[in-house]
């Protein structure tokens, strides 16, 4: 990370729990990052729309509540993970005063607003009972476990155990293909589809991103059918 810093740095986009590695921050590792910003002066972009599935225990901190980070930090989450809202494109951020003023004066031009009946939506989400979301989660953790030790199963794949969000993003030395050329192998020879690890940048040629938020059935299917075709 100080390695990119520089003088011209404005801004860096922070992703915690992370996609696609499924990474979860911990309070020592966004103290790091606290301090540089504070240093060089920077603000950090705090994507924390998985913050709600997280698993083991482990715990979701955000970075504005760090000391010294509040006036920093720009909190952007929304309704579509942990609340299963995806298809109502429901979010919101939190920044200082001055910067959301500056925000609102872009966002009433490119989009106006939410419709009111998805903003009525996400209130009654939020001040509802949050039992339905650690069901889901305790869900999506039986998926995760399954999905990771079954491609770990597969010749040529070395798959994380994620610690949040619902990815998976193994690396992949099948045949010695690029991640490209894995994900146009799997959808033609498996038919399944992953998105390639380089869409995510250069340390991700390598690995392919596939999710389960999908049903057991259609994981234990795409299991047996990379089985197929990968030998």
């Amino acid at each position: 990370m100080k390695s990119r810093i520089t003088p011209r740095t404005k801004a860096m986009i922070l992703n915690s729990p992370n996609n696609p590695t499924g990474r979860v921050l911990t309070r020592d590792e966004l103290n790091i990052v606290a301090r540089s910003a504070q240093e060089h002066g920077y603000w950090v972009l705090s994507d924390e729309i998985y913050e709600h599935i997280i698993y083991d225990k482990r715990q979701h901190i955000s970075l504005a509540a760090l000391p010294g980070m509040r006036d920093l930090t720009v909190t952007i989450n929304g309704m579509s993970k942990a609340y299963a809202m995806t298809g109502w494109r429901l979010g919101y951020l939190g920044a200082p005063a001055p910067l959301c003023e500056q925000i609102l004066k872009v966002q009433q031009h490119v989009v106006t607003c939410a419709p009111g009946f998805v903003q009525a939506a996400g209130v009654a989400a939020l001040q509802g009972p949050q039992g339905c979301v650690a069901e889901m989660v305790a869900e999506y953790d039986s998926r995760r476990r399954f999905m990771t030790d079954a491609l770990n199963a597969l010749p040529g794949v070395h798959c994380p155990l994620p610690e949040g969000a619902f990815y998976l993003f193994p690396r992949v030395t099948h045949r010695g293909m690029d991640s490209n050329a894995l994900a146009k192998f799997m959808i033609e020879e498996a038919h399944v589809a992953v998105t390639p690890g380089a869409a995510f940048g250069n340390t991700g040629t390598q690995n392919v991103r596939l999710t389960f938020a999908t049903s057991m059935a259609n994981l234990r299917q795409a299991i047996e059918q990379l089985k197929t075709a990968m030998g």
